[in-house]
């Protein structure tokens, strides 16, 4: 069994059917530590260990991202709508419907249909 020992810092979360430490976390002065000994984290974890460390989320949603300097794809299971964050402020065309979705903006709505992918040009302003 792998479990977090003493001075673990924060204790998230315990060992089902055990009184050790399954999930921690501890800052130090430029870092924070995470400890799991789940072999799978959910995805809502993951994200808010990703948040506490800065990384911009452009969903808070379990849909799949892809995103670089100009590009940004969204992929979803289930339907509806989706808000959008962007790092900052942008120009956002649509490369599927080849039209200008949004000008100066950080974020945006979109409907999505179930199963589907969109596909973005962003231009930081």
């Amino acid at each position: 069994v792998f479990y977090a020992g003493e001075n673990t810092g924060e204790v998230l979360g315990k060992l089902e059917g055990y009184d050790l430490t399954g999930l921690a976390i501890k800052a130090f002065d430029k870092w924070t530590s995470v400890y799991s000994s789940a072999p799978r984290v959910p995805s809502m974890i993951l994200r808010d260990i990703a948040r506490i460390a800065g990384v911009h989320l452009y969903v808070d949603s379990n849909d799949v991202i892809y995103a670089n300097k100009s590009l940004l794809s969204l992929t979803v299971n289930e339907g509806g709508e989706r808000v959008i964050m962007l790092p900052q402020k942008s120009n956002v065309y649509d490369l599927f419907e080849e039209k200008l979705v949004e000008t100066d903006v950080d974020k945006f709505s979109i409907d999505m249909q179930s199963n589907s992918t969109k596909l973005w040009r962003i231009e930081p302003k």
